[in-house]
């Protein structure tokens, strides 16, 4: 389990479908895997262990505090031996740069004062390694193609630093209709790439999870899955929706059912008396609401699977409950499991088929709902 939750909710991770999908994407040894918050609800140590047994070497996280807990585990522990921690924000703190000298996590750098910070924390004899961020067309960190010369001399008079990778992030890479600003983006950083190859050992990373399976080009030295290690295809919505489409999503959700009640026809719901009931109804109290990352949004919209059979949801979430409509349910005790994402059966809610529903994407669901407790 994680850390304490409050909710009756209940979240269960698939490692071995998380080692699939890796399998899917392509070799693990090419891959930095991404495992940055929290593993995107799933469970950094857990999903890192998995991953590492599929051959993973490299990983990616968020802050310098996440990579401090891999390293702590042993993972991405010599950058010179090809394996490493990537903190993708940076650290941009002196603290938490001298943190990421000492365990020989590889800090990126974006900018003159996140370079010079770095700087000031390695030394000749134990050079700190660095990745470099380049901004092709994201238009958020990183240095601009045109700063390349004078970057690499800089880097050539530093003896204190390393460079250890070269990165850059497509900003459309899931859009096939915006396929020649992906190219442009590819072949700027081919040419960036090219040029920052005279540090001895240095790998170019430009592939995010659409890359990785739609774009062979941006593959370079290794690329950077993320949300397609969860389950989510990336192409979900457009033409291109079948290159992931054996993705398994490796989380499922369920709440309780807390009480079954019969009400008449003219019968009101919840708060604020948004429905009433058109004839006599079979209803479910489920133990889940927006407190456990269940958006009120979803009042009166969103689709639960009790018993293998559909039930919508009636009237307002709640804080921690909300009501469904059992319908042809008509097996559901109190102390069953309402799945609202996954579970057995053939008839789930899939994880895009949540997120249209939120009207948000399936990271999100996924960072919101494996706040939850989870289990293995």
């Amino acid at each position: 389990m994680n850390t304490f939750s409050a909710s009756p909710c209940r979240v269960r991770i698939h490692l071995d479908r998380i080692q699939r999908n890796c399998k899917r994407i392509g070799p693990a040894e090419r891959l930095i895997a991404v495992v940055k918050s929290d593993a995107y609800g799933h469970g950094l140590l857990p999903v890192t262990h998995a991953l590492a047994q599929c051959g993973a070497q490299s990983f990616a996280v968020g802050t310098v505090s996440e990579a401090l807990a891999l390293r702590a585990a042993g993972f991405g522990c010599t950058a010179n031996g090809g394996a490493f921690c990537l903190a993708l924000l940076g650290a941009p703190t002196p603290e938490e740069m001298a943190q990421a000298a000492a365990a020989d996590i590889v800090p990126l750098v974006h900018d003159q004062r996140s370079l010079e910070l770095a700087a000031a924390h390695g030394s000749p004899g134990r050079p700190l390694h660095i990745a470099v961020k380049w901004d092709t067309g994201m238009t958020r960190l990183g240095f601009a193609p045109e700063e390349t010369p004078a970057l690499i001399e800089y880097l050539r008079s530093r003896p204190n630093l390393k460079p250890l990778l070269c990165v850059s992030h497509l900003a459309a890479a899931d859009t096939p209709e915006q396929d020649a600003y992906t190219h442009r983006q590819i072949q700027t950083f081919q040419a960036i790439a090219q040029q920052m190859r005279c540090f001895p050992g240095l790998r170019a990373t430009l592939a995010n999870s659409a890359a990785a399976l739609g774009h062979p080009l941006a593959a370079f030295d290794l690329t950077r899955p993320g949300i397609a290690l969860y389950g989510g295809n990336p192409f979900h919505g457009t033409r291109r929706v079948t290159i992931g489409a054996e993705l398994e999503c490796a989380m499922d959700v369920g709440a309780p059912v807390l009480q079954i009640r019969r009400i008449r026809a003219g019968e009101s719901v919840g708060y604020g008396r948004t429905v009433t009931a058109p004839h006599d109804m079979s209803i479910g109290i489920i133990g889940i609401g927006y407190a456990d990352g269940y958006a009120r949004a979803f009042s009166n919209h969103g689709q639960f699977v009790v018993h293998g059979e559909r039930a919508a949801v009636l009237g307002r979430v709640c804080m921690g409950m909300l009501c469904i409509d059992l319908g042809s349910a008509t097996e559901a005790q109190p102390g069953d499991t309402a799945w609202l994402l996954g579970g057995p059966g053939p008839n789930t809610v899939a994880i895009h088929e949540l997120a249209d529903a939120w009207g948000t994407i399936s990271y999100e669901v996924f960072c919101l709902l494996g706040r939850n407790a989870r289990s293995y």
